[in-house]
């Protein structure tokens, strides 16, 4: 069963090759209505902007303009636990050995519906724990601002320290701790620790 078509079902799809992707698209959107495509680094950095909210990272090896295991990483800085699996022609060792380094999945290119079962499943975990819809029902009935959602992330489900999501999201570190005590103060919460436990409480 897919996983629920809500904001966190958006599915991410980076592929180089036009009619490969057009042709994969297609079949992609039988599962994933919100189906996302993407050419290159750049315009897959441009969907995936901070605040935005997507199940699953589905990226092609070899880009014009980078790397797709390297952009996953990136991708991954903004949106933590987000399943992810690296379509690739070549799976030598050293590509095997640093997905497996970063919890990526890959697939033989060309692939079909059924190559990617393992990742599906990933998906509908993911979608119905706190790092999926859940939590960002969560994030919804605080009434937390895009850039807030981002922090939350951050802090309650990778347990970043300030600096680290400062770095991350390309804030100061005095910009996180405002956000910080602006969502404790929506939440009448003393802190980020009572805020996760909350979260889990209602899992």
């Amino acid at each position: 069963m897919p996983p629920p078509r809500s904001m966190a079902s958006h599915l991410l799809y980076v592929e180089d090759d036009a009619r490969l992707r057009n042709a994969t698209a297609r079949v992609l959107r039988d599962r994933y209505v919100y189906l996302q495509p993407a050419g290159s680094l750049a315009e897959a950095h441009a969907l995936a902007r901070p605040g935005t909210h997507w199940c699953g990272f589905i990226v092609d090896q070899n880009l014009p303009d980078g790397l797709g295991l390297d952009l996953i990483v990136e991708l991954r800085a903004l949106h933590p636990g987000v399943p992810a699996v690296l379509a690739t022609g070549d799976p030598h060792d050293e590509l095997v050995n640093a997905c497996a380094a970063a919890d990526v999945r890959y697939v033989l290119k060309p692939f079909g519906l059924a190559h990617l079962g393992p990742f599906f499943a990933d998906v509908e975990r993911f979608v119905t724990s706190p790092h999926g819809a859940h939590f960002i029902d969560f994030a919804r009935d605080l009434r937390a601002t895009d850039r807030e959602l981002a922090i939350l992330r951050l802090v309650l489900l990778e347990r970043r320290s300030n600096a680290e999501i400062a770095a991350a999201l390309g804030l100061s570190v005095h910009t996180v701790r405002t956000h910080i005590r602006n969502m404790l103060g929506k939440a009448d919460a003393r802190s980020m620790a009572e805020l996760r436990q909350r979260l889990v409480g209602e899992r």
